[in-house]
């Protein structure tokens, strides 16, 4: 036992002074060449110094838009086809013509629908949703790395990001957002007379 603390404690006393010849080399080889054998350091507690000036910059919406367009991203429009809009129409109002009189509550959630949906897209006319297909890194937990993962390969992933609509888009999403609440209006007003 006493030949294995003995040989533990010398083996401990050469790497201590290994390491310190390592960084002793360093600290000679950084005065002599300066930065250029240096050991890249990064420290990730804080991005900043205190000795950094931070400056922040507004950046317009118009900017984002373009920044977006050339990244690649696309404007996402209503994928509803008018014929389904129609036939949703249709449903609600059959719906609480019938269900008025014994189940108004029941009856009038297609249409709540309907007019949530309308002033929703009236309320967010000036903003439109961007996407574009993006291959990204996949990762998995293995502790044999650094950061704790492995890379596994690459995905294609769908981003979303959401920008300033322009003038027609706007005008777009308002006219799709009043037909909304027109048909809205409409399906109530028939199932109120239609029990009357």
């Amino acid at each position: 036992m006493g030949n294995f603390i003995q040989n533990l404690a010398k083996g401990f006393i050469r790497s201590a002074v290994n390491q310190v010849g390592r960084d002793g080399g360093k600290i000679i080889s950084n005065q002599i060449y300066g930065d250029a054998h240096s050991t890249p350091y990064r420290n990730t507690s804080s991005q900043y110094t205190n000795n950094e000036e931070v400056i922040y910059k507004e950046v317009s919406p118009d900017e984002v838009r373009e920044k977006a367009i050339k990244d690649g991203y696309t404007p996402v429009y209503s994928q509803t086809h008018w014929i389904v809009k129609i036939l949703y129409f249709i449903f609600s109002t059959f719906w609480l013509a019938i269900l008025f009189n014994g189940l108004p509550i029941l009856a009038a959630i297609p249409s709540v629908i309907l007019l949530c949906k309308g002033v929703s897209k009236i309320i967010d006319k000036n903003e439109i949703k961007m996407q574009k297909i993006a291959s990204v890194a996949v990762y998995k937990p293995d502790r044999r790395y650094r950061n704790g993962e492995k890379l596994v390969g690459y995905t294609n992933k769908k981003l979303e990001i959401k920008v300033k609509s322009s003038e027609e888009e706007a005008k777009e999403k308002q006219a799709v957002g009043n037909s909304y609440v027109i048909m809205a209006v409409i399906s109530i007003i028939i199932g109120i007379v239609y029990n009357t």
